[in-house]
């Protein structure tokens, strides 16, 4: 493995490390953050650099509650309607391969 660089003082997205509290079982470095809604977070610092991790969760909870846009809705719906289109399609192609398979008898 090669030199680990620090991170201290960096920030990533909300995160700002705060000190290297050790390493993990791959031998990775291991940081304590602090995330801009106030809560303390250990994170790889592999993921920080890579941009994996940029928040202690809050991110993730805040994207979840906010309302749908018409235009996600929209997206989504068009989306199910793809899939149970190719399902249908699917099935009945199935049958007509059966069908074929009989008549041939």
């Amino acid at each position: 493995m090669g030199k680990v660089i620090d991170l201290t003082g960096q920030s990533f997205g909300c995160l700002t490390v705060i000190k290297q509290v050790g390493k993990n079982k791959h031998n990775r470095a291991i940081w304590l953050c602090k995330c801009t809604c106030g809560k303390d977070t250990v994170v790889v610092g592999s993921s920080l650099k890579n941009g994996y991790t940029r928040s202690c969760g809050c991110l993730q909870k805040e994207a979840v509650s906010k309302p749908k846009t018409e235009e996600h809705k929209r997206k989504m719906s068009t989306a199910q309607t793809g899939r149970k289109h190719t399902e249908e399609a699917k099935h009945k192609m199935s049958i007509a391969k059966k069908v074929k398979f009989f008549q041939k008898k």
